[in-house]
């Protein structure tokens, strides 16, 4: 993988953790998006990992969805040391 293969998979694996934190509640990207304070369609495209999110739209979904962000960026971090050291 190079490193932007790499960066899609980052935002692959972000979107589906947020994706999935958000139907265990039971919410739908219209009700995220109000509580996060983030545009539905946007957000839409982070779920789907079509773009890359700032630090601080991050930390308002997780906050949103009550998640801890060492969830999240530890298996990032995983996800990142295996394909650097195939580079």
């Amino acid at each position: 993988m190079n490193k932007s293969e790499i960066n899609e998979s980052v935002s692959l694996v972000i979107g589906e953790k947020i994706s999935q934190a958000r139907i265990k509640k039971k919410w739908s990207i219209s009700d995220l998006s109000q509580i996060a304070d983030i545009d539905r369609k946007y957000l839409s495209m982070i779920e789907k990992g079509r773009v890359s999110i700032s630090a601080n739209k991050l930390f308002d979904l997780l906050n949103a969805l009550g998640l801890q962000s060492d969830e999240l960026f530890n298996e990032v971090k995983c996800l990142k040391n295996n394909n650097l050291k195939n580079l």
